[in-house]
């Protein structure tokens, strides 16, 4: 069966995500024995995690033994040989494959990598046999350092768009990214209070089935979005269509979402939700289930309005939760 090794990972993964509680943190029992994250620490991480074809033992010495690791695909990992074995795994699919940086964010002791990863499928990736097509998708990635190491990790990737680049089954899920909306250059860089304000009020004012202020205060007129299900989206009204289309498909939606990562005119964080699918998920008819999703999100702001957002999350463990598959 196609998804079987997918709904079997994904179920795998509800457990430590029960109840819409975030991912547990390693604890730094000795606050202040570490230098604060620096060029080297950060180049090292990018260098090995994002070049081509990394070396999952390269990988796995970047981490702490008991490393927490949070994968699309494969749910809660823990320790470095887990780790290291998934990226053995998806290098078995994929020959030459890349995770090239598009951004990167560092505001201690968290590291953000925006990514796209492409490869050529010349092995079978969830049932699909090879196609030696080239694939490209996004991806997000954070990392927690502690004493240059990563104590935790949440890495989120396109899933239905690698599908829909490979099997005519997603293919309505293959879309070309929209190019980053120009900013107002004369306008005053936003101040870290501003960005953690803003992240907070995009879960309780703004991202909910009725805004409880002017949505046009916060969401620039042209804003481009970057979501995890279909095509990027331009324009307060295509954002306000893909946020509706959210919350009728489960109107019971509630967020957690972690601590505030800021760099500049960026804010970052990884976020849970839980809700029931009463309107129906990806065209499907209504299942009544309950899920789990978890993924991270990055805002940009210009001018004191949100201008560019990307969101990748474990779609595929959505419909796996489900009993969908998500075929058009």
């Amino acid at each position: 069966m196609k998804f079987a090794r997918i709904v079997a990972l994904s179920l795998a993964m509800l457990a430590p995500l029960a109840g819409c509680a975030l991912p547990a943190k390693a604890v730094n029992d000795s606050p202040g024995e570490c230098a604060a994250i620096d060029e080297a620490s950060v180049g090292k991480i990018v260098d090995t995690i994002h070049g081509v074809n990394a070396d999952p033992a390269a990988v796995g010495a970047l981490m702490e033994p008991d490393v927490r690791w949070y994968s699309s695909n494969y749910g809660e990992l823990i320790g470095r040989e887990a780790v290291a074995g998934v990226f053995r795994d998806i290098a078995t699919s994929f020959s030459d494959l890349s995770r090239l940086p598009d951004q990167v964010m560092v505001d201690d002791p968290y590291v953000v990598v925006r990514f796209t990863a492409s490869g050529r499928q010349d092995g079978e990736y969830e049932g699909i046999a090879p196609t030696d097509k080239e694939v490209a998708v996004s991806g997000i990635t954070v990392y927690r350092l502690h004493c240059g190491m990563i104590a935790e990790g949440w890495y989120r990737v396109d899933q239905l768009g690698r599908l829909g680049q490979i099997s005519d089954d997603y293919a309505s899920y293959a879309a070309t990214p929209l190019p980053s909306p120009d900013g107002d250059a004369s306008c005053a860089p936003p101040t870290r209070e501003d960005m953690e304000t803003m992240l907070r009020q995009w879960y309780s004012e703004i991202w909910v089935p009725k805004p409880m202020t002017d949505d046009t205060t916060m969401v620039s007129p042209n804003i481009v979005a970057h979501f995890s299900v279909g095509p990027d989206v331009s324009g307060i009204e295509g954002w306000r269509k893909s946020r509706s289309w959210w919350w009728t498909a489960f109107p019971d939606l509630r967020y957690r979402h972690g601590e505030a990562i800021v760099d500049g005119d960026l804010v970052a964080t990884h976020f849970t939700a839980t809700g029931t699918d009463e309107g129906g998920f990806l065209g499907e008819e209504p299942t009544g289930k309950p899920m789990t999703l978890d993924g991270v999100l990055i805002l940009r702001v210009n001018c004191g309005k949100i201008v560019e957002l990307w969101a990748e999350s474990d779609i595929i463990g959505v419909m796996a939760q489900l009993g969908t598959d998500g075929r058009k």
